[in-house]
């Protein structure tokens, strides 16, 4: 018999029925924010397993919450649905063992045991941030949507670099190579300055501009992270 999963993500009892409104015609799951937290200690895990995670509509011991930064359906499995936030470098001093995602209402829509994770503090002399991703599977991950507020949403380098690749693959085959290699230069040139203000542990704006096009993007450094404000044309 194969070994159950120690570390998972499911829905909770309050998710599955919500989710169960959306596919009788009713109103999509909106996921708004995610959430971290110790579990209580290290018998969290012993304590609260599927049927007593199912039953809770709150974390057993919060320690952060923050807005989701990322939601997506993973590419090679319709079914799961990727939410990602980011602990601060500012943030911590406790162990994660615990995660979570709640909708608009505020609701605890999804429930996950985390591998148990230190987060340090500045002050441990090791602080850096911390993502967190929580995969949930859901019967229909066409009825999940996200809401993003666009002005507290954190980018990491690689999300720019990756949103980037895509850009510059869709202008390669408009057969627009120029664009696409100044495309790419923007992202090696803000990533490198991001990445620059962040050793600094300073807040910075930059404002790279399309050699081509002349179109700005407003990408802010905020404690060391690489924030994108906006990427679309004013």
């Amino acid at each position: 018999m194969e070994a159950m999963a120690e570390y998972y993500t499911i829905l909770t009892d309050i998710g599955r029925a919500k989710l169960a409104a959306a596919q009788a015609g009713g109103d999509p799951v909106r996921l708004a924010t995610i959430h971290a937290g110790t579990g209580g200690g290290d018998n969290y895990y012993d304590t609260y397993g599927r049927e007593e995670l199912e039953a809770l509509d709150a974390l057993v011991d919060e320690v952060w919450d923050d807005p989701i930064n990322l939601l997506k359906v993973d590419d090679n499995n319709p079914h799961w649905v990727i939410a990602e936030g980011v602990v601060p470098a500012s943030d911590g001093g406790w162990m994660i063992r615990e995660v979570g995602l709640k909708d608009i209402d505020g609701d605890l829509i999804v429930i996950g045991r985390y591998p148990p994770t230190y987060k340090p503090l500045l002050t441990d002399g090791a602080a850096q941030d911390l993502k967190i991703r929580a995969i949930s599977e859901w019967s229909n991950a066409e009825l999940v949507e996200i809401v993003v507020d666009p002005t507290v949403v954190m980018a990491s380098q690689s999300y720019v670099h990756e949103y980037t690749d895509q850009r510059v693959g869709e202008l390669l085959e408009e057969e627009d190579p120029e664009k696409a290699l100044a495309s790419k230069a923007y992202s090696d040139t803000a990533a490198g300055q991001a990445e620059t203000a962040a050793k600094q542990h300073t807040d910075e704006r930059i404002d790279p501009v399309d050699r081509q096009t002349g179109t700005p993007y407003r990408v802010v450094v905020v404690d060391g992270v690489l924030c994108i404000e906006d990427m679309t044309e004013e």
